[in-house]
């Protein structure tokens, strides 16, 4: 072998060794920022939903939105996690991110976050909050493994913020406590009577009356609908609902009551009267026109009583009782029969049946 084959082949060993030594080299890590200065003002939380469990993500959504935020890149994925890494980690907090999700189980899923720029002793620093803060996240707690747990109360999701010689690493969980429930209706208000539009008489029954949107202002734990001509109205109506009875208080359940009223017309379309509907425990009280419950609420909204009439004229026999508002010309009619078929009917009008 001449010295300059002995050259040549010196060198490429050089060479070789040079190459398999770099090869062996661990990646680059992110430079360590010496405060929390450097990381205060960076945005880069993982993909986080209000109120929605992490179960029910999808990868799509998740794409969409690592993809405008342009910070990290699709490494992995399966059928029940996908992981994305920092494209630079000196630009990005947060360098790797395991979306975990698994349709239907709302406890395993949940989101693995490594935060290579982070030390153990930079999470003792107050002013990492501030980061937290920065990407909605508030200070909650600590717990006996010396984990901090921050939460986003608007968005319903905790983290754990964990910290040891090896790393730190944040995990986001659902928050099903902090969830914003709808406060529970109160319960109606009970009236034995409600007054009904005394305004409308003459005017058309029709599904686009402005009388649905007045009841449902004035009487909005009542129920408005259109009733079309049945064996039960002779024509079209408009029937107010009272609240169902397992809307009251259960110690209003039992007591007499009017279930509905109803806008109804004798001769075709346009309101000629409104009719009561009672409750059966109203018809078991057998209740008089001039008892108090009655009388009372007439007395309030205007009307005078006029007084009683007994009708005995086979097979019918009531007693009727006659109110009358002068400034309305309105009538209140009520009618307490006895037989052939006891029961109880209001009606307010503006054609007396009798005249007292």
């Amino acid at each position: 072998m001449t010295n300059l084959q002995r050259l040549l082949a010196a060198l490429t060993a050089i060479v070789c060794i040079t190459l398999a030594m770099s090869s062996c080299k661990p990646k680059s890590e992110p430079t360590k920022p010496t405060t929390t200065t450097e990381i205060l003002q960076i945005k880069d939380f993982p993909y986080l939903k209000k109120e929605t469990k992490m179960s029910s993500y999808t990868f799509e959504e998740i794409e969409a939105y690592e993809k405008n935020l342009g910070l990290r890149k699709q490494t992995k994925k399966t059928d029940t996690y996908v992981i994305y890494e920092a494209i630079d980690p000196n630009k990005v907090n947060l360098t790797y991110v395991n979306y975990k999700i698994i349709p239907g189980d709302e406890i395993k899923s949940e989101f693995f976050v490594r935060a290579d720029r982070f030390t153990k002793d930079m999470c003792k620093q107050p002013e990492l909050r501030s980061y937290f803060a920065l990407n909605g996240f508030t200070y909650e707690d600590s717990d006996q493994n010396a984990s901090e747990k921050f939460v986003n109360k608007d968005l319903a999701v905790r983290l754990t913020l964990s910290s040891t010689t090896s790393g730190v690493g944040l995990t986001f969980t659902d928050a099903p406590d902090l969830y914003h429930k709808e406060p529970k209706p109160e319960k109606p208000t009970f009236q034995a009577l409600y007054l009904p539009l005394l305004d409308v008489f003459g005017q058309r029954i029709s599904k686009d009356s402005p009388i649905f949107a007045r009841e449902r202002e004035i009487h909005p734990d009542c129920e408005v609908k259109f009733r079309t001509a049945d064996s039960i109205y002779t024509y079209d109506a408009i029937v107010v609902d009272m609240p169902f009875v397992t809307k009251l208080d259960p110690a209003d359940r039992s007591k007499p009551r009017a279930r509905s009223y109803s806008y109804e017309s004798k001769r075709g379309s346009t309101i000629e009267k409104i009719t009561y509907v009672f409750s059966q425990d109203w018809e078991k009280a057998k209740i008089a026109g001039d008892d108090p419950l009655i009388k009372d609420f007439m007395t309030k909204h205007g009307f005078t009583y006029k007084g009683k009439e007994k009708i005995d004229q086979p097979p019918m026999n009531a007693d009727f009782y006659q109110y009358y508002n002068a400034q309305l010309g309105i009538y209140f009619e009520y009618s307490l029969v006895s037989s052939p078929f006891p029961g109880s009917m209001g009606v307010y009008t503006k054609t007396p049946t009798i005249t007292l």
